[in-house]
């Protein structure tokens, strides 16, 4: 699972700020539609709003900020939680100009039901992608892929594994201090307002 950048010949471009269902979005839509030539997996505004220039129809994950700022912590070693809300403002910031022209999939929405999504993904874009069938099978095949791509990629490790794990815990907002709530507001603002 390399990062592909948009290209004229991209079917979808699929992306969003870290710890936000990307890595299972990805699988999802290639274990849906293998044939497809899906590009995405960056982590970059830029990328994104590439695709939105080239043409490409574009997927962005949104997370709500506490969520996925804290799991970006984790995901980083070191990384302050004040910093990955300031790298989450600074992502989604660059992306609110494009936003009639790119899709935008809540994660909550994508790992409980991505068929749905992309349903809606195609009724926005005019694409006609296979909805992801979530059963036994399917979530196995994905989970087996996050597995391989986190061995291969990370070395297994734990804080890096990309879907749940009772070895990572979140952050209270009674511990954050004034400076990260001010930032937390205005991500959370821009979460909001990309989600309208």
């Amino acid at each position: 699972m390399r990062p592909l950048l948009p290209s004229a010949d991209s079917d979808l471009y699929l992306d969003g700020f870290p710890r936000s269902a990307n890595s299972y979005a990805f699988y999802a839509f290639k274990q849906s539609n293998p044939t497809a030539l899906l590009a995405g997996h960056c982590h970059s505004a830029t990328a994104l709003a590439s695709a939105v220039t080239l043409g490409v129809p574009a997927m962005l994950l949104v997370r709500e900020p506490l969520a996925c700022a804290s799991s970006f912590t984790q995901y980083v070693p070191g990384l302050k939680l004040s910093s990955a809300l300031r790298h989450y403002r600074r992502f989604h910031r660059r992306l609110e100009v494009h936003r009639e022209s790119i899709f935008v999939a809540d994660f909550a929405d994508v790992i409980r039901d991505f068929g749905a999504v992309l349903i809606e993904f195609n009724q926005f874009a005019g694409t006609n992608f296979a909805p992801f069938v979530k059963d036994d099978v399917s979530e196995a095949a994905v989970s087996a892929m996050l597995d391989q791509a986190n061995e291969v990629y990370a070395g297994g490790a734990a804080h890096t594994l990309a879907r749940p794990s009772s070895s990572r815990s979140g952050v209270e907002t009674l511990a954050l201090s004034r400076r990260e709530l001010r930032i937390l507001r205005q991500c959370t603002d821009l979460y909001d307002r990309l989600r309208s």
